[in-house]
């Protein structure tokens, strides 16, 4: 006999979870459940993969005209996309700049007419809607700890512009943008597949945060020292490895190296001489240069951050200080110095340059770039006759020196000159106090126009307006080693 329908059991779902078609491209390709977080899933987070949503479907976008949507924070600048434009660096995203409006507004007003490049949003409009900052767990990949999250996080917010020297030139200028991008987001994705291109980023912002005195996250000496250790550990193994698959990644590290290996000047530990050893991490940016073809520095993303100054060779021989030039005129043929005689004149023709720039152009972020990219351009031979420790060739570096105390907006340069000037001064003893007068001065001048007058021996000088003219050609040049000549022609030099 049939039941009755009353004592019929309750049907119970298989499923009493909501089932939804909204989840991103990937897990629907998979067959997995997504959890539909914006901007990416828990499981593309975990894949380090793009997390797609599929666009809204026809009848619910029809029913209500599309709003144009315009994001700002108060003022930066904020990339707005398009779907022509690409992540490289030649299609970088365009900024548009909103300097009153509030954090994280978004407007909603239906216009029917796109808005156009370069036009932002009325965010004081009464119909703007104001959102509210959800705070989510934070994310952090297997490997690493939340100090590493923190650490990172430095990174991406006020460390990364410890290396936007060009920037400063001139703030509207599209290479600098570049430059941030490059910094802020390429990096960081070369990052998260080289772990030590991670550990040089992390030590960079623990070295960071120890200058600036925060102590919101502990980060142990020695754990600062672990970071340091296993990013030269594994950019060596790198290097012997030679993946091109890494050779992005391998070439910011050489950059980001320079400013890491600082910290020794300031250890209680550090060897005395230590410029010589950072002066060849300096060369390692043209080594692995070298190494790389230039259609893959250009879609890497990373072709911006390696641009330096023109040098003008001939306003370098111009300017060297006479005490230098008859420094190398005294030696002797036969002497053990006397072959490489062209390369000390060399070498001075560079440094003569930044006597230039300080004299004409005086206190300008330029002068600071043509003193931070120095050593890149020495000839190899005059870093063989530094690592022998030849006098001249450390005079030469010792008068460099000096000019590093004129750079007080770059926090890793600190100490630099004192350290290295007197342990070049030890060395050489008493015999070389005659050429080194100017160096040994300076260690006792803190302020920057007393270096200056110093350097240029004049006591009465006072600098130029700081400001760099619009047009100048010596801005920035690519990759390469290139100089203008005595006789006034442009020469592309290989590393």
């Amino acid at each position: 006999m049939l039941p009755l329908q009353s004592e019929r059991k309750a049907y119970h779902h298989k499923r009493p979870h909501r089932k939804s078609r909204a989840g991103c491209r990937n897990c629907k390709t998979r067959k997995v459940k997504c959890d539909e977080a914006r901007p990416a899933c828990r499981a593309c987070s975990m894949r380090r993969e793009s997390c797609i949503y599929a666009a809204p479907s026809a009848s619910s976008a029809s029913s209500a005209p599309s709003p144009v949507v315009s994001l700002a924070f108060r003022g930066h600048a904020v990339p707005s996309s398009s779907p022509d434009s690409g992540p490289g660096p030649g299609h970088g995203p365009s900024y548009h700049y909103a300097p009153s409006s509030p954090p994280l507004t978004l407007s909603a007003s239906h216009s029917p007419e796109p808005l156009s490049d370069g036009q932002v949003v009325n965010y004081e409009r009464p119909d703007a809607i104001k959102l509210s900052i959800v705070r989510e767990p934070l994310f952090v990949p297997s490997g690493r700890s939340e100090a590493d999250m923190k650490l990172l996080y430095l990174y991406t917010t006020t460390t990364y512009k410890s290396f936007s020297t060009y920037k400063s030139l001139s703030p509207d200028r599209p290479m600098g943008y570049q430059i941030d991008y490059a910094l802020r987001v390429k990096t960081v994705e070369h990052a998260f597949s080289s772990p030590f291109l991670m550990d040089c980023i992390l030590g960079l912002s623990a070295m960071h945060m120890d200058h600036l005195g925060h102590r919101d996250v502990n980060v142990p000496a020695t754990r600062a020292h672990a970071y340091r250790a296993r990013a030269f550990q594994g950019y060596r193994k790198a290097i012997d490895d030679a993946d091109p698959a890494t050779f992005p990644a391998l070439l910011v590290c050489s950059l980001l190296l320079c400013p890491l290996a600082s910290q020794m000047f300031r250890g209680e530990d550090a060897r005395k001489l230590y410029v010589i050893d950072w002066i060849i991490v300096w060369r390692g940016i043209s080594l692995i240069m070298s190494m790389i073809e230039l259609p893959l520095l250009e879609t890497s993303g990373i072709g911006p951050l390696f641009c330096r100054p023109l040098v003008n060779m001939k306003d370098g021989a111009l300017h060297i200080p006479s005490k230098l030039l008859n420094m190398i005129a005294s030696i002797k043929e036969g002497e053990i110095d006397y072959p490489d005689v062209e390369v000390y004149h060399e070498s001075l023709r560079y440094l003569g340059s930044i006597y230039h720039e300080l004299l004409t152009k005086g206190f300008n972020p330029l002068l600071n770039l043509r003193i931070i990219t120095f050593f890149t351009f020495l000839p190899p031979r005059f870093i063989q006759l530094a690592q022998n420790r030849r006098p001249y060739a450390l005079v030469i570096i010792a008068h460099h020196l000096v000019f590093t105390k004129i750079i007080k907006s770059v926090w890793w340069v600190e100490n630099v000159g004192d350290k290295g000037i007197q342990d070049i001064s030890d060395f050489l003893g008493p015999a070389w106090d005659f050429y080194l007068r100017v160096p040994k001065a300076a260690i006792h001048i803190n302020g920057i126009r007393g270096i200056a007058k110093l350097l240029l021996d004049d006591h009465t000088w006072q600098p130029p307006s700081p400001t760099v003219e619009p047009g100048r050609s010596d801005l920035c040049v690519p990759p390469t080693n290139t100089i203008v000549g005595e006789d006034g022609r442009t020469y592309v030099l290989t590393p």
